[in-house]
């Protein structure tokens, strides 16, 4: 018997049989509408918490209800949700790309506390009070982010900086309440003590994941 193949010419694989296909198509349909509803069960937790948060501080920024405040809430709350939900899976971009979503996510946190920050002219609170605001988002921040790798389990993105998508967007998530409830629009104290949450969540959440990770 002859072989009629092209000499050096390389082995085609054989076609994928279409039921094969389907399976896998049906897979990951299924796994992309459980990612789903986790993120949702996630926000619901996450935003619930934050309100309470803003109830349990008694506190009000003098600047709430002026448009750059109410800007840089809803643009919290936008890339917060939009980094969870790059860790759930839920959003497109995937591998490498990733890392630089984190880094303009949390590039995009420090441009909007520099514009309300340049708004309102505020006193700069002492030492202990900018601690407290770091403490008070940075804890809020891992509660947030261990509710995420808590409901989120397996369903997460494995190949990807998950821990720092969580910790970033859950930093983010928390200078929402912490905004609300802030006394001091001055630069330094936001810049400073807000604008620390993100990253040390990120940090935080990072490694905690790595090592997560590290025993399966």
């Amino acid at each position: 018997m002859v072989d009629e193949r092209t000499p050096g010419a390389p082995d085609r694989a054989p076609p994928c049989p279409k039921a094969l296909l389907d399976e896998v198509q049906r897979d990951c349909a299924h796994l992309a509408a459980r990612r789903r509803r986790l993120l949702g069960a996630f926000l619901i937790l996450a935003l619930g918490g934050g309100a309470a948060l803003v109830m349990v501080m008694h506190h009000r920024s003098p600047g709430v209800g002026t448009w750059p405040h109410r800007a840089a809430m809803l643009g919290f709350l936008g890339l917060g949700i939009g980094l969870c939900a790059l860790a759930f899976g839920v959003t497109l971009p995937a591998g490498r790309r990733l890392r630089p979503a984190v880094v303009l996510g949390a590039a995009g946190a420090l441009g909007l506390l520099f514009g309300v920050s340049q708004a309102f002219a505020g006193t700069t609170m002492p030492f202990m009070a900018g601690a407290m605001c770091l403490g008070t988002g940075l804890g809020f921040s891992v509660a947030v982010a261990g509710v995420a790798l808590g409901i989120g389990g397996k369903a997460l993105r494995r190949h990807a900086p998950t821990g720092l998508l969580v910790g970033v967007g859950a930093g983010l998530l928390a200078l929402v309440p912490l905004h609300y409830a802030c006394a001091d629009c001055s630069s330094v104290h936001l810049l400073v003590w807000h604008g620390l949450v993100p990253p040390a969540a990120g940090l935080l959440v990072g490694l905690t994941w790595g090592w997560l990770r590290a025993g399966d």
